[in-house]
């Protein structure tokens, strides 16, 4: 299902992804943002590809009104703060607009497979999308390999604390959270924040059940439209 507030611009598309080979099929549109919360759950589409820039209800009311369905941020522009605070709302995939749309094809097939297709080094490049890792992958105990102050250190990240914030809360230098987050990312793969807090979700690091994101500094930064 798309949703996106130009007409021309859902046509067109529609038109791309309907001709695309291996079953990829648009079964409706949504102009703005109550219409989109309307018919997730009326089509119940598999994906949902949308713009964060809806009219009438803010694309982030719609992430956190629409469940069951796997999202795809299909946007002009986004921020870093931006991109983090969807992806803790369940996005599974964020793309710009001016990217070919082979690659936003080729990231529902990836998200259909049970992957993601988040860019790997800034969320204004996305574009790769990531492999659906293994059974042995997912099952691994990445627990172990963490230690606990590891883990109090990713849980303050995806709170949205900057290092000093982090220094703060645990009591300790921002040079040592700096030499704590380089082992973290070795350990995770993960090149940045962002990739950090959507590894950190998909493998339950953190009990973001409970979370308020939208009173955390990633959230209260992103609508000031200031770096975390």
């Amino acid at each position: 299902m798309i949703a996106d507030g130009h007409r021309l611009f859902r046509q067109g598309l529609r038109r791309l992804l309907d001709s695309a080979p291996d079953g990829i099929l648009v079964i409706g549109e949504a102009a703005d943002g109550p219409e989109a919360v309307r018919l997730v759950p009326e089509l119940k589409p598999d994906i949902l590809v949308m713009d964060l820039a809806l009219p009438k209800l803010d694309g982030f009311e719609v992430l956190r009104s629409t469940e069951h369905v796997a999202k795809v941020i299909l946007t002009a522009e986004i921020s870093e703060q931006e991109a983090n605070r969807a992806v803790q709302l369940g996005v599974r995939g964020i793309l710009l607009k001016q990217r070919p749309v082979k690659d936003l094809i080729q990231c529902i097939r990836h998200i259909g497979a049970g992957g993601t297709c988040i860019g790997k080094d800034n969320p204004k490049s996305v574009g790769t999308a990531t492999k659906p890792k293994s059974s042995m992958e997912r099952s691994g105990n990445t627990r172990l390999r963490l230690t606990k102050r590891e883990l109090e250190i990713i849980e303050a990240v995806v709170e949205g604390g900057t290092n000093q914030q982090i220094a703060t809360q645990l009591r300790l230098s921002v040079q040592t959270v700096k030499h704590h987050l380089t082992n973290i990312f070795n350990k995770t793969g993960s090149s940045n924040r962002l990739e950090l807090v959507l590894y950190a979700i998909e493998k339950k690091l953190v009990d973001n059940s409970q979370r308020r994101i939208e009173t955390t500094a990633v959230a209260a930064a992103a609508r000031r439209r200031q770096p975390v």
